[in-house]
Order: structure tokens, then C-alpha cells, then sequence
């Protein structure tokens, strides 16, 4: 159960020594939407101390606009930046609806702090919250009747009072929008009150207090500034969120620990947007009022006090540690596979589909607790940190794990054992409108490492081939290549991506057909274009030809690892492709057999680059376009035998080409190696044309000098 990872993750943090201050962070969307709101601090002051009084303080600004101006030759762009005090905005904690109309009341509120959306203000004629009383009246009104402890109800003309300071303030607002502040505010009704979450002080400022924040001045006590008391705030909120889930169902025992407690109350939570009332999973009908869910605790479970309070710091670190895939990478799950045409086509479009996901670090399958909560509080304390910043401390050895999962997270060092697991999830999210796409579960941080090695080890072994093939590739498109969900996309196709993760991370085997045939397909279709396409055409099919074959060989190097030291498979081989070039390049026909149909692509591949070179140079054409790709066709291994290799004999003689007699003995044992293996071929054309490729760009380049158009 997903709910039992998140209050187990919370509750790791209600250990950790956190201050509630640090925790309200964690439960409200004031980190996240606080850049949103905080332009328009709207206060009003009521005093209950003997009658009622209200007086409204100047709207404020919390936080800072910073002009990011973008200058170049030809124009001149302003950028304005809103950078919110986030700290201060704890003081007004709200949560941001994630489902409904976001402009009526929903949940319950543990402060009078209310949002006010610029579209209530700016469609004047619409919801005349500036013209009519009654329209304010009924803003704050049902918002009171969801408001937890209240020092009394108002009355009639109390309400007339606050709708009239609402009507002011609302118009004030509307004065101040402009390009940079849309109008969004955020208003509360402050009641100072001895050992309340807000109360009256006669200093200015609390120097080195982490729990108080001075407010303002007050208007209705000159001399005085009001003080907000996080760590009560929090205390008031936390209870209201509770109220929440109550509103949904209650039962007597905890779901999660046992515990019986008559204030169990249901899952349903505002922080946690995946169980909203509008969720409609495949419940008994039984469980139904009018085709709807309204007993969640009953269909659902239900937690007590102590685990939902666990819940919502839960879902405020999922949250918080949640990232986006990057574009690129989302971008590479729509590419065709096998279509080199179609992925130059795709390329060019904008999908509009953003992921997010999470990397949650828990105790391994098995055991309920972080047992280094117990054992060194501060390390604790110093590692969940980390995780939450995402990045790591000045000499720590914290592990990165961007190139194993797409996502910005970070593993602390002291979590990077087999006694932890880690727990990813990939979803979309419109609202709250949740679409999970994948869930990877205790996954162990050795399988990581090791995968992570693995790639790396490939990255130096595969320098060599960029070198020879002088593929450069500006840094952001190398790094990619260090990244396991795209090595992956890649291999196998975005449609396949998350159970190829699964299974790798798992230590499950993954597919070789797949890989090799859409590596094959695409190789073909580059070399089609290049051959046989116009100029720009053919140049950039060139270099995506030599991509290709670069992701080949690094790609076949992370398989052949993976099975041998992950999986611990004998029995596979790995061609090494540097050596068999090596063996070309000895000047002394060697007799050396094959009994793999990649090997001999290879070197089919080498001696038809060489071969053509000299074709060229007699009649400056392409070998393959001219008499092996002959109309157009489909390059296949028989074609490359039988209009190609088979004759190099025949076009010496007829051409008068000055054709070494090594080569004709080297390109005759090969020759005669193919028919040999014919039969084998037949059964592995993909790793043979993959194989042949990679011999034809690699071929060393003649010593005169460079050869022209496919070079």
C-alpha cells in the first residue's frame, strides 16, 4: 500500500528532530504557490477585548521583485523575477485546491486565512465582488462556517463590517495589478490573543527567534506589532487537516498501526492529491451513494491521529522531492524505434506532456523503521536534509541518481545500503487528475551502484569509437548518454521504457531482439538518406549514423555487463571491435574463421568501405548506390553478398582497379566465410547489418587523403 510508504517516510521525519516551524513547511502549498500570492498580503486586525473592533493594515508585499534583464545586439528584453519570503508566508499557511472551483470554500481552514484569486477581482461585472456587499458577505461567510477555532460567531453587523473592509481591500488590489502582479492575494483575519498563534508585541523585531514572525504594526494599538507563533500555527493547521479526512468517514481502528482510537478518520487528504472524493477506482457498488464514494474510511482504511499527522509530512516530502523528466527525455519516449525517417520527423514536434516523479528512500521490505533515527539523531537529521535539498554536502559521498531515473534526487551516504530501498514513481498530473505510470519498489541501492559503474566503465571504454568515427558532441548531448532511462528508450522504444526499468532494476533479464533490430532498422534507414538523399539531407544522416553506431556499441557493452555481473550469465560474448580492426589492419593475410554473424558483418563492413574507396577513386561513385543499392533498395545481408563482396574480383578486372592482392585474399576468406554461415545469417540479419555498419564507418580513412560525400 502506497499510503503506508508515505506515513512510514513521515514519520522518519517526526523523528528526526525537526522543529514544527520546519514541518509546517512541509504540509502547506506556500513553498510551492507562495510566489503566487505573497505580492498581496491583505491583513485585517480584530480585536474581541471587551467589543469588537476591525481595521485593515496596508496591503504588503512579501518578498522582492529582481529585474533579470536579458540584453543582445539587436533588442532589449525585461525580465522581472518575484522572489517570495517563503519563511514569512509560513505564517499564512493555505493549501491550493487541487480539484473543484478554487474560488468556493473546500476542507477546513485551523486559521482565517482565505486566498483570493484574481479572477474573483478582475471579472468585475461577473461576480461583482467589488460592487456588492452580498458577494463579499457570502466569501467570507462560508468560509467562517469552515474555519476551526473561532473565539466567537460573528454577528450580523460584524459580517457587514469585514464584507465592507473585503470590498476595500479588493479594490486596492485591483489598483496594484499589472504585467507582474495578476492580482492572486492572500487575506487573512488576525485575532491577537494571549498564548494564541497570534498575538501583540511591543518589539519591532525578534532577532534570532526561528518560530516568530512580526506581522506589522497594529492599527487598532499603535505602538504594538502583531506576532505570528509558527510552531502553534502549525499546531492549528495539522488539527484542521485532520478535520479533513474526518469529513470523509471515521472508524475506531487505525488501518495502518492497529491502534484503537475513536478519532481514526479516513485517508482523505488535501496534501495528497491521488485520493480526492472524485477518484473513481473500481469500488463495490455497496461502498456507493449515487454512483460516488462517500465513506472513504470504510472503502479505503483509516488512520490515527498520530499516522494521518505522518501522512501529510509523508505527502509534503513526495512533494518537495518530486521532479520533472526533462524535456529531452520525455521528448525521446514519442521517437519511433526503427524509423530513422520518422525520428527525424518527430523531432521536430512538441508533445506537451510533462512527467513527474519521486524518489522515495525507506526502510527495506521488511522493517517499519530508520533505524539510524535511533542510533545518531544528527546524521539522521544531516542525511534527510540532503535528501530533501537534492544535492549533496561538502565532503560527503552522496549519490546522484539523475542518470538512473530521470529524475533530480539525491541518495544520502548513509542511506546507501541494502538495508534501505528506494521506491520511484513516474506520473502525470493535470489538477488533481493523476495518471500513474510507473512504480518501481525496493530497489536496492547496490543495483544502482553497480549500474551506475557499468555506464560509466562504457562511457571511457566506448571513447575510442568517437575518436575514430571524430563524432563530436557538445556536452548536454554526451551526458545523455549517461542516462540509463534514455540509454533504454532508445534500446527498446519509449512504449517499453517502464518495464525495461523494471526488470533491470529488478535483476530481471531484459530483450537482446528488440534492441538489435530497431539498432538495425534505423542504421539502414540513416544510411539509405545518406547515400541516396540530397546534400543537407545526406550530411545529417551521416552524423546520425555515426550516433547510431556510438549508442551501438555502448549500448551492447551495458547489456553484456548487466547479464554477466548482474545477473551472473555465462555464455555471451562480446565482440571486440577495436581488436578485429586491429586484425584488419595487419598487412599479413591471417586464416581467421567466424562463428558469430556480427563478426563477419563487421569485417564485410571494413572491406566494403575499402573496397569503395577505390571505386570512388576510379569512377567517383558510390560503390553501394551504384551497383549494390541499385533503385533504391533495401540494403540486406544476401544484397551486400551477392553484388557486392562476392564480385570484388569481377569490378577489379573489369575497372582496371589497382587493387592490392592482401585485400582480395582478406576479402575472399570473408567472402567465403558468409557462405559458410549463410544459413545463420539468415536467422541474425539484424546483428549482422548492425555489425556491418559499424565495420563501414570505422574503416581507418585512406592515407591520401579523405574520401568524398560519405566520409
Amino acid at each position: 500500500m502506497f499510503l503506508e510508504k508515505l506515513v512510514t517516510l513521515g514519520k522518519a521525519f517526526l523523528e528526526s528532530g525537526m522543529n514544527k516551524a520546519e514541518l509546517l513547511e512541509l504540509i502547506t502549498d506556500v513553498k510551492e504557490r507562495g510566489a503566487l500570492f505573497l505580492k498581496n498580503i491583505a491583513i485585517i486586525e480584530i480585536s474581541m477585548n471587551g467589543y469588537f473592533q476591525a481595521g485593515r493594515l496596508p496591503i504588503q508585499i512579501w518578498g522582492e521583485y529582481r529585474d533579470e534583464s536579458l540584453t543582445d545586439s539587436k533588442s532589449s528584453k525585461r525580465k522581472v523575477i518575484f522572489q517570495a519570503d517563503l519563511r514569512k508566508g509560513m505564517a499564512l499557511p493555505f493549501t491550493y485546491p487541487q480539484s473543484g472551483n478554487p474560488t468556493v470554500p473546500q476542507g477546513k481552514y485551523g486559521l482565517p486565512v482565505y486566498l483570493i484569486f484574481s479572477t474573483m477581482i478582475q471579472k468585475e461585472g461577473k461576480s461583482k465582488f467589488l460592487t456588492d456587499l452580498e458577494v463579499a458577505h457570502n466569501f467570507l461567510k462560508g468560509r467562517l462556517e469552515r474555519t476551526l477555532y473561532l473565539p466567537h460567531e460573528l454577528s450580523v453587523s460584524e459580517m457587514e463590517t469585514l464584507a465592507k473592509l473585503i470590498q476595500i481591500i479588493a479594490f486596492q488590489i485591483k489598483q496594484r495589478i499589472d504585467k507582474n502582479n495578476k492580482g492572486n492575494s492572500i487575506l487573512m483575519l488576525c485575532i491577537p490573543e494571549e498564548g494564541g498563534p497570534y498575538q501583540y508585541s511591543l518589539k519591532r523585531e525578534i532577532p534570532g527567534e526561528k518560530r516568530k514572525i512580526i506581522l506589522g504594526e497594529s492599527v487598532l494599538f499603535p505602538g504594538r506589532y502583531i506576532v505570528a507563533d509558527l510552531e502553534m500555527i502549525f499546531d492549528r493547521y495539522l488539527k484542521a487537516k485532520i478535520e479533513e479526512g474526518a469529513e470523509f468517514g471515521k472508524s475506531k481502528q487505525c488501518n495502518l498501526c492497529g491502534v484503537m482510537d475513536k478519532q481514526a478518520v479516513s485517508v482523505y487528504c488535501k496534501a495528497w492529491p491521488w485520493l480526492a472524493p472524485t477518484w473513481h477506482p473500481p469500488f463495490s457498488e455497496g461502498l456507493k451513494q449515487k454512483g460516488k464514494v462517500k465513506n472513504l474510511s470504510t472503502a479505503v482504511g483509516s488512520l490515527c491521529p498520530e499516522c494521518y499527522s505522518a501522512l501529510m509530512i509523508g505527502s509534503g516530502i513526495f512533494t518537495e522531492v518530486s521532479s520533472r523528466m526533462p524535456n529531452w527525455l520525455t521528448k525521446e519516449l514519442f521517437l519511433p524505434i526503427a524509423s530513422a525517417g520518422g525520428r527525424n520527423e518527430a523531432e521536430k514536434k512538441d508533445y506537451g506532456v510533462s512527467i513527474q516523479g519521486s524518489v522515495l528512500v525507506l526502510p527495506h521490505a521488511g522493517q517499519s523503521q530508520f533505524q539510524l533515527s535511533k542510533d545518531d539523531p544528527d546524521i539522521f537529521h544531516q542525511a534527510l536534509r540532503v535528501y530533501r535539498e537534492k544535492r549533496s554536502a561538502p565532503n560527503r559521498e552522496d549519490k546522484p541518481l539523475f542518470t538512473m531515473t530521470g529524475l533530480e534526487s539525491t541518495l544520502p551516504q548513509e542511506f546507501d545500503t541494502d538495508d534501505y530501498g528506494l521506491t520511484m514513481v513516474y506520473f502525470t498530473q493535470d489538477n488533481a487528475d493523476i495518471h500513474l505510470r510507473a512504480l518501481f519498489e525496493d530497489v536496492l541501492p547496490s543495483v544502482v551502484t553497480k549500474l551506475q559503474r557499468i555506464i560509466k566503465e562504457g562511457l571511457q571504454r566506448e571513447v575510442w569509437i568517437r575518436d575514430q568515427l571524430e563524432l563530436s558532441m557538445p556536452d548536454w548531448m554526451n551526458d545523455r548518454y549517461g542516462s540509463l532511462p534514455f540509454l533504454l528508450i532508445r534500446a527498446y522504444g519509449g512504449c517499453y521504457l517502464w518495464q525495461t526499468m523494471e526488470a533491470i532494476f529488478n535483476g530481471r533479464l531484459i530483450g537482446w531482439k528488440p534492441f538489435i533490430s530497431g539498432v538495425s532498422a534505423r542504421m539502414n534507414g540513416y544510411a539509405k538518406s545518406m547515400i541516396l538523399g540530397q546534400r543537407d539531407e545526406a550530411r545529417n544522416s551521416f552524423y546520425k549514423l555515426k550516433e547510431e553506431i556510438y549508442f551501438y556499441a555502448l549500448f551492447h557493452y551495458l547489456f553484456w555487463k548487466y547479464l554477466s555481473v548482474i545477473l551472473k550469465k555465462e555464455g555471451y560474448h562480446l565482440i571486440d571491435w577495436k581488436e578485429l580492426l586491429q586484425k584488419m589492419a595487419v598487412p599479413e593475410v591471417e586464416i581467421i574463421t567466424f562463428n558469430d554473424p556480427e563478426e563477419l558483418g563487421f569485417v564485410t563492413g571494413y572491406v566494403v568501405k575499402q573496397f569503395s574507396r577505390w571505386y570512388y577513386g576510379k569512377l567517383e561513385k558510390d560503390f553501394l548506390m551504384h551497383r549494390v543499392m541499385t533503385f533504391g533498395s533495401d540494403l540486406t545481408p544476401d544484397e551486400i553478398w551477392k553484388k557486392g563482396l562476392s564480385r570484388f574480383p569481377e569490378y577489379r578486372l573489369k575497372l582496371d582497379l589497382h587493387i592490392s592482392e592482401e585485400f582480395l585474399q582478406r576479402s575472399a576468406m570473408i567472402e567465403c566465410e558468409y557462405r559458410r554461415l549463410r544459413d545463420m545469417i539468415s536467422k541474425h540479419k539484424d546483428e549482422f547489418m548492425g555489425a556491418f555498419w559499424s565495420g563501414y564507418m570505422l574503416a581507418p580513412k585512406s592515407e591520401k587523403g579523405k574520401d568524398k560525400g560519405t566520409n
